[in-house]
């Protein structure tokens, strides 16, 4: 009840979203679904299907267009201009836009529990799948709610696309380990020794099950920490860029920790870290895609950073420079360090594969010129489109990614794709210099173009502050 009194925006959540006649409604409607299953099984199965649609997904969604709605009704500048603090706003959100997907979530966990054990489920079993749900849920509805306020002000047929893609990717992913592990563990015919088998990460040994549940706390920790920052903007906070450059250096280093023992045994560690900082510079390839995609581009905001750029205000700079410049700065250094770790761990690449070599030092040159390519046309499209930007953006992309690799294929010239992927697909792929030089002969274009765009506009707002 405290945190109740606590958070006044929790506290209005609950007084709209919970009512006698909901409180009735969704315990029914669970009540004869659970009747309609034959066996513990099943029901054990049924709840788990019931919190995934109604926690997960739905509360995803609820969670994703509660700022984006906001906006729509005018009622986020006022509430943002209120005296909570971001911590109080993100709480107050999070779980009070939720809080009635949370109330059918506890049934369900309830029911979960109590038909896991009939079923003589191990307790320990039972407890951490319990809290993987749980997590799971916390984690999507974190994530759905970041995405909403990040593209609120997209148009919606845009906005969706883009966050509905990304959650049903993450839903692939994550939720299809539950229904792996259940089935494995429920099976009388499928060897268990996958269960119960322990593997390593880094120096420390766990079950599978352990490791997914740790995983889910690590990108929960991060999610909120990213939504938690997003309030502190929205609110009028200043944001450094310390903790978006630690997130994406720590989950490449998380999840190499599972290929840490294998570096060890078998292909040391250089190899590992190249691979450590290749993954780096990819992660923070994607993320400069996607944060560049979502930002406004406004040619204001480059001028305020420029000014604090001249005036060598650091801190101010680190106030201002978008999350894009961020990842993409992240992204030149790590593949740098990862081009100069690959001159002399090239023998031991070679051992995995006999043209990986090839493939790795191809990705480490070309994903920053499809990087300075894809952010130019972003660039050019915010400034010169306004609110058409997106979709003329992905009618770009469309083009250059999937149209022209595929006419390229249709006509049989196959050694051409890389020249418009990042990432060598083909197991027959040959090093080329043709296929290096059209990506920089496109970066290029794109920047004079850019640069031309960008001299054009300031001097526009130059002349009009200097009237």
């Amino acid at each position: 009840m405290k945190i109740i009194q606590w958070n006044p925006e929790l506290q209005r959540s609950i007084w709209e979203n919970i009512t006698p006649t909901k409180l009735i409604i969704l315990p029914v409607i669970f009540g004869l679904l659970f009747m309609a299953v034959e066996s513990t099984y099943k029901v054990v199965i049924m709840s788990l299907v019931l919190f995934y649609i109604n926690t997960v997904m739905f509360g995803a969604y609820t969670a994703g267009e509660e700022i984006p709605n906001e906006v729509q009704d005018k009622t986020w500048d006022w509430q943002r201009m209120s005296a909570m603090t971001p911590l109080q706003m993100t709480i107050g959100k999070l779980f009070g836009s939720t809080i009635y997907q949370w109330y059918g979530g506890i049934i369900t966990i309830l029911v979960f529990i109590f038909s896991a054990l009939s079923y003589n489920f191990n307790f320990l079993t039972v407890l951490q799948l319990v809290l993987c749900m749980i997590f799971t849920a916390t984690f999507f509805q974190t994530f759905a709610m970041l995405l909403g306020i990040s593209a609120r002000e997209m148009p919606l047929r845009w906005r969706r696309l883009i966050t509905i893609g990304i959650l049903v990717s993450l839903a692939i992913t994550l939720v299809s380990f539950f229904f792996f592990y259940l089935i494995i563990d429920f099976s009388k015919s499928i060897d268990k020794e996958f269960v119960s088998k322990n593997f390593h990460w880094f120096f420390i040994s766990m079950p599978p099950l352990t490791h997914f549940l740790l995983l889910l706390i690590f990108m929960n920790i991060w999610s909120f920490i990213g939504l938690y920052r997003s309030f502190r903007t929205e609110m009028y906070y200043f944001n450094g860029p310390e903790f978006f450059m630690i997130f994406l250096i720590a989950v490449p280093i998380y999840f190499s920790g599972f290929l840490f023992n294998l570096s060890n045994h078998i292909i040391g560690f250089k190899f590992y870290f190249t691979v450590l900082f290749s993954t780096i510079a990819m992660l923070a390839y994607s993320s400069t895609f996607l944060t560049a995609l979502i930002d406004k581009m406004e040619i204001i905001t480059f001028r305020r950073l420029f000014f604090h750029l001249k005036l060598e205000d650091y801190k101010k700079v680190g106030y201002d420079i978008p999350l894009w410049a961020i990842s993409f700065l992240t992204q030149i250094i790590f593949s740098l360090l990862a081009l100069l770790l690959f001159t002399i761990s090239m023998e031991e690449i070679g051992k995995i594969e006999e043209n990986l070599p090839q493939k790795l030092l191809f990705f480490l040159i070309t994903i920053n010129l499809f990087c300075i390519r894809d952010l130019g046309i972003i660039m050019i499209n915010n400034f010169t489109q306004g609110k058409n930007a997106i979709g003329t953006t992905i009618g770009y992309f469309f083009i250059l990614y999937y149209l022209i690799p595929s006419l390229l294929a249709i006509s049989g010239n196959e050694h051409l794709l890389p020249s418009f992927y990042p990432i060598p697909f083909d197991k027959h792929f040959e090093f080329s210099i043709v296929n290096i030089v059209i990506p920089m002969f496109q970066a290029l274009i794109v920047i004079l173009v850019v640069r031309k765009i960008w001299v054009t506009k300031n001097i526009k707002v130059q002349e009009s502050i200097n009237r």
